[in-house]
């Protein structure tokens, strides 16, 4: 007979085709004995936290769906929504077969910069803590006339991260800005092999990658690609990828990822790429973002 504790590990890889961590279900568990630590820190638990809460029979949707933003890349699996311009969380698996893989955070609605906040869910509540912390620390010196306000919010922070220390983060003595210098963006386990238009960069092994002849124009935060700047390029990523190097395929295909007019290329070169590398998960996970996507843009025109 299968544990309820061994259904829910099934009933995840079933569906997302990953095996989550041990601490992923240690954090539900802890999250469900103290639900007032995530209000205050302003974090909902969704997508694969929603197949715990109520059995998959009883959804309508894809379950890959419901927690898509717009923007996701086809890596990342959304665990966390916030309250503020579409701040999200989630898994970064863009190796599948190479866990662990990292919690990253972005703002649906403001730039496209993806940033590593851990590799367990008690990092990101953590760090969540210690931002609003300092947002609260910084609101003081800009707002005197409301400090009492800001100083309430620190107050209250305090127990919360001493009740998340028992549970995780607990040798991490740091707090607010201190503590997210030096624990944000710890990449030591990813070893990106080039940069990316959104901060993640690209893991391939690095006999796969050869940069493109032209000049890195995706860095420019405000670049408005053109045709005669794109085709090129694209062409040159799928002749190296017929010779065995898709990495360039890679890494074109996500820095056009956000821009409407090369959508088709895009998943053009992710889809070839992710054949390459012989990750056939991040294809899976590529046609359900572009059925997502459709699908918005089906409902936004009707």
């Amino acid at each position: 007979m299968t544990s309820p504790r061994n259904a829910d590990h099934n009933l995840l890889e079933q569906i997302y085709g990953i095996k989550f961590p041990p601490d992923f279900f240690s954090f539900w568990h802890f999250a469900s004995n103290h639900p007032s630590i995530l209000l205050e820190a302003e974090i909902h638990l969704t997508g694969p936290f929603d197949l715990l809460r109520n059995p998959v029979s009883d959804r309508q949707e894809n379950p890959l769906w419901e927690a898509r933003y717009y923007n996701d890349p086809p890596e990342f699996l959304t665990v966390a929504s916030g309250h503020t311009d579409g701040l999200h969380w989630g898994y970064y698996v863009d190796d599948p077969e190479s866990p662990p893989f990292p919690l990253v955070s972005y703002y649906s609605n403001d730039a496209f910069e993806l940033q590593i906040v851990g590799y367990t869910m008690f990092d990101v509540l953590r760090c969540r803590i210690e931002e609003l912390h300092q947002s609260w620390t910084d609101f003081i010196q800009d707002d005197p006339d409301s400090k009492e306000s800001y100083q309430d919010g620190l107050t209250r922070l305090a127990p919360l991260r001493k009740g998340l220390q028992l549970y995780g983060t607990g040798d991490r003595l740091e707090i607010g800005q201190e503590y997210i210098l030096k624990y944000q963006r710890d990449d030591t386990l990813r070893q990106p092999v080039a940069s990316t238009r959104d901060y993640i960069g690209i893991v391939t092994p690095s006999d796969k990658y050869i940069s493109l002849t032209a000049d890195d124009i995706f860095n420019i935060w405000n670049i408005s690609p053109t045709p005669s700047q794109v085709t090129p390029r694209a062409q040159e990523a799928k002749d190296l990828l017929a010779q065995g190097y898709p990495g360039a395929a890679l890494k074109l295909g996500k820095d056009l990822w956000t821009f409407e007019d090369y959508r088709e290329t895009s998943y053009t070169l992710l889809n070839a790429a992710y054949a390459a590398l012989n990750r056939p998960l991040l294809q899976k996970f590529l046609q359900v973002a572009i059925e997502y996507r459709t699908d918005c843009d089906s409902r936004q025109g009707s």
